[in-house]
């Protein structure tokens, strides 16, 4: 009889748990899913910093260009084995992150079931008709981005309890510096915002702890490069990265050869005869930060560089930096950096190194042929025009309805947030498609999310109407 009595507690419990059971199961599969690039490729797929990302995390040694965290990341949820893991927990986290992400917006207005079928309506149109999931794929925190907006949405509108998911925000934000300042000023930007704007002032309250909890990680960021013994300090190579942006934009000549104080600067010696470009400034052997002592030896000349220029040009570089925004928007190409990387290169000595036993993998994956099999131009334009519907349907949205509910608010924040990360990409970085194409697309499943709301309220109208005449 008590055995009889635990089968029956075991089927209440299964029952009440069911939900939540189908809910995983609906999840997983949905990463398994997000995982077809790599099923393609037949391996996952790698960037020339890749390589970088994978030695840090074996090595434990901060690099000087970026922080460690990523690449702690791919070394203990790879289990020193495989990157296929790594691939895994990627979608596995994303899935997971947009379920949440989409029931928070939909559970008071729609059933589980229909939750779920948005879920999995969503998650088939970013698969198919965006290029997204070849970032799911690479081994480079450019997923993050998407990630670090859906938390943070999560978190302000949905105020969990759970002290985990304000860890993993930080682990998020921490893998790249870009991560930190795009979530600063766009929570800034929200401050302001709501402070002007009646519709939003409730979520004034929220943005500004967000933004000074954003302050507080950039202030704190050093302690965690001190604790991994690389110094109380931000990674020393951040000013060459800035004074590259001035080799693309021609401030630092133009510094060198108009400022009579430039005449006391190494690379003055350099200013009719610069690098043509920041990666040819940043990584050839024969540019003046490498062929004289390298990173180490430059870093201070290029911070008191950076901050000339900034001082004494500063309404140019504004002007500039809002065109490089601009264009920095436009680039959304998809699939131009998987090229093939050979013997020597980074990638593949890493690979070799610690994932010995993939390495054949590697060497035969479609990648590594230099021909991928995907019609990128083709998926491009198919997620160009759905990019260009979305945001006419959130500025739409946006303008017939209360921007004081959350899907409002939501709409407001991811717009800025891509703004944002064009700005700091395009401006403390380079012009490339994947630091835009990693975050624009996301206007789309936030547009599905505001047609569902509108055809539920069309609908529950249409019912009452319906009703009304009933009587």
């Amino acid at each position: 009889m008590k055995a009889l009595h635990l089968i029956k507690l075991n089927k209440q419990n299964f029952k009440v748990n069911a939900p939540a059971m189908s809910t995983l199961i609906c999840v997983c599969l949905v990463s398994v899913l997000f995982m077809f690039p790599s099923y393609f490729n037949g391996y996952p797929f790698v960037f020339s910093d890749t390589g970088t990302y994978i030695n840090s995390g074996f090595i434990n040694k901060v690099p000087d260009d970026r922080p460690i965290y990523y690449g702690l990341f791919i070394r203990h949820i790879s289990l020193a084995t495989s990157l296929w893991l790594v691939v895994f927990m990627q979608c596995l986290l994303f899935s997971a992150a947009l379920w949440s992400f989409i029931q928070m917006m939909l559970k008071e207005i729609v059933s589980t079931k229909y939750i779920v079928i948005s879920y999995l309506s969503i998650s088939s149109i970013i698969l198919t008709l965006t290029g997204f999931p070849y970032y799911l794929n690479n081994m480079m925190p450019d997923w993050i981005t998407v990630m670090v907006l859906m938390i943070g949405l999560l978190i302000a509108l949905n105020k969990p309890s759970s002290i985990w998911i304000y860890v993993f925000i930080v682990w998020l934000i921490y893998t790249h510096l870009s991560f930190i300042l795009t979530a600063g000023l766009c929570c800034f930007i929200l401050v302001v915002l709501s402070t002007l704007i009646p519709h939003l002032k409730t979520y004034q309250s929220i943005s500004l702890k967000l933004t000074l909890c954003a302050v507080s990680l950039f202030l704190l960021y050093p302690i965690g490069n001190a604790i991994w013994g690389y110094g109380l300090r931000y990674n020393k190579a951040n000013p060459i990265f800035l004074t590259a942006t001035f080799v693309d934009n021609g401030l630092l000549k133009k510094y060198l050869l108009e400022k009579e104080e430039a005449k006391q600067s190494y690379f003055y010696a350099f200013a009719n005869n610069l690098p043509p470009h920041s990666s040819a400034f940043l990584w050839d052997s024969n540019s003046p930060v490498n062929k004289n002592g390298g990173w180490d030896v430059h870093t201070e000349s290029c911070a008191q560089i950076n901050t000339a220029i900034l001082t004494s040009y500063y309404v140019e570089w504004v002007m500039i930096a809002l065109s490089n925004t601009v264009e920095q928007l436009k680039l959304t190409h998809i699939g131009s950096d998987f090229v093939s990387y050979g013997e020597g290169s980074p990638p593949r000595q890493m690979i070799e190194q610690h994932y010995k036993n993939e390495l054949q993998a590697f060497i035969n994956s479609k990648q590594q042929s230099g021909n991928v099999g995907v019609d990128f131009g083709s998926l491009r334009k198919k997620q160009d025009l759905l990019i260009l519907i979305s945001i006419f349907v959130i500025l739409a949205y946006l303008t017939f309805f209360s921007t004081s509910n959350k899907l409002a608010f939501v709409g407001i924040t991811t717009l800025f947030f891509i703004l944002v990360n064009a700005a700091i990409t395009a401006n403390l970085s380079v012009l490339g498609a994947r630091y835009n194409g990693r975050i624009i697309w996301f206007t789309i499943p936030v547009a599905c999310l505001m047609i569902i709301t509108w055809l539920d309220k069309w609908i529950t109208k249409r019912k009452e109407k319906q009703q009304n005449y009933a009587r």
